[in-house]
């Protein structure tokens, strides 16, 4: 699969011409499919559904299908159709990314995720990290609650969710960024109000599971949704062998009026600021302990590193990363 990167040039060098940056990003546990500093818009983003490609062996599917049965008796599993991410190719004329999707099923992934089956082999779900970025230049880290997550307790971004499969060729360009308005709205509780969307069905989200805690007069908005921006497509390598988009979501609020909602993490969030040097340390020990965070979560500091920094900056950070780990 063709790794893109558009908006900046990149100087990593190469060795039988796999970009210098790839091997980085695999010895951190994620490789980036698609890297957009500059970031995509909804505008530009297209979901094209095309057969699924999964290699498929007898001998895996019967595996499938008993482990799963027991799966079932012994932890109430429940299946539920999604997406499987296919690839993904970048128009350079145009800067339109094209999202290719087909049908699969989430027991797949339950059981291949466990196994050390190549890519090919693995159900590769389709999912979203979107990654809130505050006034005051934060952004959000949670622990999952192990009861309501596949991956256990471990840190990560919030929000973050499968594509809904039900939605995509309704929303087709916007599902990724519909699917981060739901889970913003589904996981974080703001202090100000939002008034203004492209979709109904995110008003009515909005209105059933927002709570405010202030009488405050707030700004008419707390984000727009065509503010937000794919900084690229990361393959989770280390564990789990999921595919997410990093959509930035630009806040206009500070991080002290946002605090979780339901039950999906325990805790508090932990607001990390933004700055090179502390996302940098933050990269460094996430990606020292990768037991207890996700490698979507390494993908999406880097990409904002890359983001808010430069090229350069994500070059640099990723290079010192590995250096000091391998010095221990």
């Amino acid at each position: 699969m063709e790794n893109t990167i558009s908006n900046q040039k990149f100087n990593f060098g190469t060795s039988m011409n796999i970009p210098r940056h790839r091997y980085l990003e695999h010895y951190l546990g994620f490789e980036t499919d698609t890297i957009s500093i500059e970031g995509i818009p909804a505008t530009k983003i297209n979901l094209i559904k095309v057969p699924n490609t999964r290699e498929i062996d007898n001998s895996i599917e019967l595996m499938i299908e008993k482990r799963w049965s027991k799966l079932e008796n012994e932890n109430n599993a429940f299946d539920n159709p999604r997406a499987r991410f296919e690839g993904s190719y970048q128009d350079n004329e145009t800067g339109e990314l094209f999202i290719k999707w087909s049908d699969e099923r989430y027991k797949n992934h339950a059981i291949l995720k466990e196994t050390n089956l190549p890519k090919p082999y693995q159900a590769n779900p389709f999912t979203i990290n979107g990654i809130p970025y505050t006034t005051d230049k934060k952004i959000p880290i949670v622990n999952r609650n192990p009861n309501r997550s596949d991956q256990g307790a471990i840190r990560h971004i919030a929000p973050a969710g499968f594509i809904d499969i039900h939605e995509i060729d309704k929303l087709k360009n916007k599902t990724i960024e519909q699917n981060t308005i739901k889970y913003i709205v589904k996981e974080l509780n703001y202090s100000n109000t939002y008034k203004e969307s492209p979709h109904e069905a995110t008003k009515r989200e909005l209105s059933e599971e927002l709570q405010y805690k202030s009488n405050v007069e707030f700004p008419t908005e707390i984000f727009n949704p065509n503010d937000m921006k794919c900084l690229g497509i990361i393959y989770n390598s280390y564990k789990n062998f999921d595919y997410t988009a990093s959509i930035l979501i630009p806040l206009n609020t500070d991080s002290k009026n946002i605090s979780l909602k339901g039950d999906e993490h325990v805790g508090e969030i932990e607001w990390y600021n933004t700055g090179y040097e502390e996302l940098s340390d933050q990269l460094y020990k996430l990606a020292k302990n990768p037991n207890n965070n996700s490698g979507h979560l390494r993908g999406d500091i880097a990409l904002t590193i890359g983001h808010l920094h430069g090229p350069q900056a994500y070059k640099q950070a990723l290079n010192n990363v590995v250096l000091n780990l391998t010095k221990e």
